[in-house]
């Protein structure tokens, strides 16, 4: 089992959630805040 930690599991997540919608991303900015 790989160490991660909760913020690394947390943009994993929102990543899945973009493969879904993309606009989960533009809603809570989060796509521009990790990819400047």
């Amino acid at each position: 089992m790989r160490n991660i930690t909760f913020v690394q599991a947390l943009v994993e997540a929102f990543q899945e959630e973009m493969r879904r919608d993309s606009r989960v991303f533009h809603l809570c900015g989060v796509w521009d805040h990790w990819n400047p």
